[in-house]
């Protein structure tokens, strides 16, 4: 039994008062389920996947309160070995002597029923990944808590604490709030600040808000046993919501402002990683700080007093504390400096960044275009007309021989010019003979 992986937690925001006017998920009333204890310690049952769930789940285990269960994703396939490995809260609730059931459906009606049969007085969320349907909102007499690191109504989504370090705020924060059917938009019932400090990365950011979040949460149960909650509705006319991280959004253009790209870099951190590219090969880029000055897009300048290696962009420069070569441990910015002597950085060799040939209509598998080849248009006429098109020229003082030539062409299902090296293969938009028929004896 269990649930799945890390992703974004809801928040919410209602106005209400004490008690009885605790704000309710409509629609989903159980009457199986009984009125909230009074007093005494309640049943709790944990649902959470990501690292930055573990601290609420620890406060959990060492309250007052009975944390009876605690729900996670099945083990995954992860790392280069594609090994399956549990969830970080699985790991830490068997540490613990907790309960732990890894469900991977976990709104399905034989899973719910299966925790109603713990008589689970109060549901928390963090990190989970999996939102919640009416069968679990209605679990326990209150509404599910959630702790979602923003400051709601902003930054509703995934990765919360990534998007405020990119965009540029000031501040982020974390939030305890009701879940509701909707993506974070439940009543809050509380709050804790965090400014974002120049170059900090996410990472930092995260670790400290879950800290934070875990005693928001402990303050906020004790609140509910007493009747004093006051959770607050939240405006939806402040609200941003998020989408998920993409590997693109660590790419770094060096022609957009120095105070862009910090927020690129720092709130990548640890993933997807900002890039670029230095001599052909990708450079991944931590620790960066936004600074006056100018030079062109790209240009590496000596090194700051503080040891940071600035950068050249559009506006500004950008001052690197860390960096990580293409295969190679992080290095500070003074061995890289020293082992690699950087003149100017560009694209990261990745993506639709450098290398990849247009896209035309050809359903066939598109080669890594090198840098000393150039690619071709090949239209069917010209495949009629020379079957097999002479090979690209090599610059000078490169090798000239003629490469092997292709073992069979590459056929095209659809009519129209396909983009192909001549050096590496040649496409034909003629359809394969038939075969003929087997001889009969």
């Amino acid at each position: 039994m269990g649930t799945e992986t890390s992703g974004p937690e809801a928040l919410s925001t209602n106005a209400s008062g004490p008690t009885d006017s605790v704000p309710s998920v409509p629609g989903t009333a159980d009457p199986t389920v009984p009125s909230r204890k009074p007093a005494g310690p309640w049943n709790i049952i944990f649902f959470g996947t990501a690292p930055f769930a573990v601290p609420a789940l620890e406060a959990l285990a060492s309250g007052p309160d009975r944390l009876v269960a605690a729900v996670a994703p099945p083990p995954a396939p992860a790392g280069r070995g594609r090994g399956l490995k549990p969830a970080a809260t699985s790991v830490r609730a068997r540490e613990l002597g907790v309960r732990v059931l890894e469900e991977s459906r976990p709104n399905s009606l034989a899973f719910v029923e299966s925790l109603k049969a713990l008589e689970p007085d109060l549901a928390v969320v963090c990190a989970y990944g999996s939102l919640l349907k009416d069968g679990l909102l209605g679990l326990c007499p209150v509404p599910p808590l959630n702790i979602h690191p923003s400051l709601l109504p902003r930054h509703r989504g995934p990765a919360p604490v990534n998007w405020a370090v990119i965009r540029g705020d000031a501040e982020t924060g974390v939030s305890v709030m009701f879940l509701d059917r909707g993506m974070d938009e439940g009543p809050v019932l509380s709050q804790a600040r965090v400014p974002i400090a120049p170059g900090r990365p996410a990472r930092d950011l995260e670790e400290e808000l879950s800290r934070l979040g875990a005693g928001l949460l402990m303050d906020a149960i004790a609140s509910i046993k007493a009747g004093t909650e006051s959770p607050r509705t939240q405006d939806p006319a402040m609200a941003t919501v998020n989408r998920l991280l993409a590997k693109s959004d660590g790419d770094v253009d060096f022609a957009r402002p120095a105070r862009e790209l910090a927020g690129v870099v720092n709130g990548c951190d640890p993933w997807p990683g900002a890039r670029c590219g230095l001599n052909g090969k990708a450079v991944k880029l931590f620790g960066a700080f936004a600074a006056p000055g100018a030079a062109l897009p790209g240009l590496a300048l000596p090194l700051t007093s503080e040891g940071r290696l600035p950068i050249g962009t559009g506006e500004g420069l950008l001052e690197i504390s860390w960096l990580q070569p293409e295969g190679r441990k992080r290095q500070t910015a003074g061995e890289f400096a020293r082992g690699y002597r950087p003149d100017r950085f560009g694209p990261a060799p990745w993506g639709t960044q450098r290398g990849r040939l247009p896209q035309s209509g050809c359903s066939a598998r598109r080669p890594l275009l090198p840098e000393a080849v150039t690619a071709v248009p090949i239209t069917p006429e010209r495949v009629r007309r020379n079957p097999n098109p002479p090979i690209a020229v090599a610059p000078e003082g490169r090798d000239r021989r003629r490469p092997k030539p292709p073992k069979a062409a590459t056929v095209c299902p659809v009519d129209r010019p396909c983009w192909t090296l001549q050096s590496m293969r040649r496409i034909s938009h003629e359809p394969p003979a038939p075969l003929a028929p087997h001889p009969t004896p």
